[in-house]
């Protein structure tokens, strides 16, 4: 099994929330959510394994600390928090960008990645999740040899005049370590005869894909 290590110092690693797999933070409104609809054979994501795979996989690194958002009614965000663990970014870096009109604050990170050789790390947002007003910007590090803090941009959503909490502990990141390769793109013609199959397969039992094709991934 390959390993991915977090490292911090001894501080931070007896007074921050650690970063854990993905699969053990399940947000509440999934957990509360059904399986099955009322209608005949309508199940909810809660049973759709890609959904269910990309929210579980890698791990998640949580906010160190409480951290109070005001954006002011020109559009500027001020940030409080007891170790200044947030900064802003500065407009014209991004200025080209779809989101100019958003402020990005720069999440500090206390963590220094680690991964085997041949490996590097995917950070992203915490995948299918929308429940805070703000959208890290995704990006790849060659953790194998990059030994360093790695902080994350995200966009504030905030609307100008309002104010925001995030808690300590709140999912911030979701780390995906992966193995670097070539890859070659090809265009291929379609088999309309597997396609029909898989499709006679999914009528018969619309659980088919999770009882034969998922291979669950892990990380713990």
């Amino acid at each position: 099994m390959s390993v991915i290590r977090f490292d911090a110092t001894p501080v931070i690693r007896a007074n921050c929330p650690h970063p854990y797999p993905a699969s053990r933070g399940i947000p509440q409104w999934l957990k509360r959510t059904p399986m099955d609809l009322e209608r005949e054979n309508w199940s909810t994501v809660k049973r759709c394994p890609p959904f269910l795979e990309a929210m579980t996989s890698g791990y998640i690194i949580p906010l160190a600390e409480d951290c109070s958002f005001i954006r002011d009614p020109d559009g500027r965000i001020h940030v409080k928090s007891n170790n200044n663990i947030v900064e802003g970014h500065a407009a014209d870096q991004y200025a080209e960008s779809p989101f100019a009109h958003y402020p990005v604050a720069k999440f500090l990170n206390p963590w220094a990645v680690v991964t085997e050789p041949g490996y590097s790390t995917l950070f992203i947002a915490p995948i299918n999740r929308w429940d805070i007003p703000f959208f890290p910007l995704s990006g790849v590090v060659e953790t194998d040899t990059y030994y360093n803090h790695i902080n994350f941009p995200a966009i504030c959503t905030l609307a100008p005049g309002s104010q925001y909490v995030l808690p300590r502990g709140t999912p911030v990141i979701q780390a995906i370590p992966f193995r670097r390769e070539e890859w070659k793109m090809e265009i291929g013609e379609m088999d309309n005869a597997r396609v029909q199959q898989m499709r006679d397969q999914l009528d018969a039992n619309p659980h088919m894909y999770k009882e034969q094709y998922w291979l669950k991934h892990q990380f713990d």
